[in-house]
């Protein structure tokens, strides 16, 4: 069974969008129904669309208003709650407290699992600026291919290797990845996070990464706890700190259910979904699309006041968590522990 994070699937709903504000009186936001509205980042205009079918539900309270009435009222509550949020994500300009910048880097993977085994088929990150950006993506060989392919019809066979993005070559008896037209080379688990905490050493000029995916709940233990069983703790730790999600961040905008990169990516950016999502590096490269939308809109909107973007308190409401934190968790998860250990291998650089 594969498992990834969702990108595509569901049909992205129809919002309207909304001009970014700015401080002059002629970019007033005409999209909304109220210009009296509190004004909030660019990114989160859509979202506040999309969130308030939900929210105009759940004001029970007033449900002897009028239709309009009550959808004034629940934009305009949902506005100043999200514009209290995201002015607290800002410091006074003149606030010389020192924090240590970390990097954003967009992850993805799939994930590979039967009854016993759970593992990484595929891994891919971006970071960097827009048009600017530096991709990394590395497919793996799963561990325990050819104990799935025995006593498989050949019209089986044939659907497993392509449910798992490879091919086998008969004459040469070499497997290839076909996820990618560029990357077609196999890695075992632990050399592709070896290679990636490679890229990222040699990407981030001394600094330290945070990874952004759709939801860290999809990945994080099952990350961790390879990290740990390939003895690669200390290294991982010098180029990453901790994991944020695209799902926490959007909670601020109250009721607002995203289940899917592609919702995010047509909120945030405004475009349809445009990929296909076989390719793992495009998926994580639109990501950081995202995220650095999302940083240019927030950093904007504090500018505007006089103010700069506090990037601790951002990653709080995006759920930041250390690596060392869920790497507690995952080690008291004797049974994920055992799932994501190769059958009947002990902890060391012999695993992989």
């Amino acid at each position: 069974r594969r498992t990834r994070s969702p990108s595509t699937g569901s049909k992205s709903r129809e919002v309207s969008t909304a001009r970014e504000v700015t401080n002059s009186s002629s970019t007033t936001d005409k999209s909304s129904a109220d210009n009296s509205l509190p004004h909030i980042p660019r990114c989160f205009q859509p979202l506040v669309q999309l969130s308030k079918k939900d929210f105009f539900r759940g004001t029970q309270d007033n449900f002897d208003k009028s239709v309009s009435v009550r959808k004034k009222m629940a934009s305009s509550k949902i506005h100043e709650d999200i514009c209290a949020i995201v002015l607290s994500m800002g410091r006074s300009k003149s606030d010389k407290t020192s924090d240590e910048e970390l990097i954003p880097v967009t992850f993805e993977a799939e994930i590979l699992e039967d009854e016993k085994y759970k593992q990484f088929s595929m891994i891919s990150v971006t970071l960097g600026e827009i048009n600017n950006t530096k991709s990394f993506y590395r497919p793996t060989m799963p561990k325990y291919l050819l104990d799935y392919r025995s006593n498989l019809t050949h019209k089986s066979d044939s659907y497993l290797l392509s449910s798992v993005g490879i091919e086998y070559n008969d004459s040469t008896g070499i497997y290839t990845s076909t996820k990618d037209p560029v990357m077609t080379d196999l890695f075992t688990e632990r050399e592709a996070l070896l290679q990636l905490i490679a890229f990222l050493r040699n990407n981030l000029n001394g600094s330290r990464a945070v990874l952004f995916t759709l939801n860290k709940e999809t990945f994080a233990d099952i990350l961790m706890s390879k990290i740990t069983i390939y003895n690669l703790a200390a290294e991982w730790s010098a180029v990453v700190t901790g994991i944020c999600d695209y799902v926490s961040l959007l909670r601020i905008v109250e009721d607002c259910k995203v289940q899917e990169l592609a919702d995010v990516f047509k909120q945030v950016i405004k475009k349809a979904w445009p990929l296909d999502t076989d390719y793992l590096s495009l998926v994580t490269q639109a990501s950081s699309d995202i995220m650095n939308r999302i940083l240019t809109n927030l950093a904007t909107f504090h500018g505007q006041r006089n103010m700069r973007l506090h990037q601790p308190t951002l990653l709080q409401h995006a759920g930041y968590e250390s690596c060392a934190v869920r790497s507690s968790k995952v080690a008291a998860n004797l049974e994920l522990t055992q799932a994501c250990r190769p059958h009947g291998e002990d902890q060391g650089e012999g695993v992989g």
